[in-house]
């Protein structure tokens, strides 16, 4: 029900059902499902301060309750408030970031232009982890956001400093610089990069 107020922004009925989640007392005995969901309602109906109280009184949190609302800030192109949340999940001592907060921070930074702040996230995903599907997955989620917000320029900027350091571009990334750069009325450069995707088989 919870996951349904969110969608649909039906604040006012999730405020309800909270309470009565509160009233029974379900979240006392660190049920991280329910808790890691009343913040995906609140942050998914805008509500983000509330969001950030629910997830901040929860007995227990772990990387994917700090994640869903790091989420949905990125989803909205909300990159400083993004960065926030993630600075004040690494001061958590009941967790630390994974690649797939990595991912979701990067793309939100891509979506609101904070290239600089970007690469030095990258900078401390790659000294937290010497894999290169990490800094590969990475890399490709800021392009992505940066594609779906037009900043073509970067985004290219981005692809050449991958190449540079060997890491090859996903199919997902090829799409968005194809749709990117059709949206932007740059069919040149659409047309260039769907060509390029067929002649690495993506």
């Amino acid at each position: 029900i919870l996951k349904v107020c969110g969608d649909t922004g039906a604040i006012e009925k999730g405020k309800h059902i909270h309470d009565e989640v509160v009233r029974r007392g379900l979240l006392k005995n660190n049920n991280l499902v329910l808790g890691t969901a009343l913040v995906d309602m609140y942050a998914k109906c805008g509500s983000y301060v509330k969001a950030q109280q629910v997830l901040e009184e929860l007995p227990y949190r772990d990387v994917i309750s700090w994640s869903t609302l790091i989420s949905a800030y990125a989803e909205r192109g909300q990159g400083h408030e993004a960065l926030v949340c993630f600075e004040r999940m690494q001061r958590d001592p009941w967790c630390r970031p994974r690649k797939v907060t990595y991912c979701l921070l990067l793309y939100g930074l891509g979506k609101n232009g904070q290239l600089g702040e970007a690469r030095k996230v990258i900078l401390e995903a790659m000294r937290r982890s010497k894999h290169e599907v990490v800094t590969r997955e990475a890399y490709c989620h800021l392009v992505v956001g940066l594609c779906d917000s037009e900043q073509m320029c970067q985004a290219e900027e981005v692809v050449i400093e991958m190449h540079e350091l060997g890491l090859e571009p996903d199919a997902h990334v090829y799409t968005s610089l194809v749709y990117g750069h059709a949206n932007a009325g740059n069919i040149e450069e659409s047309y260039r990069y769907y060509m390029g995707a067929i002649q690495d088989k993506l």
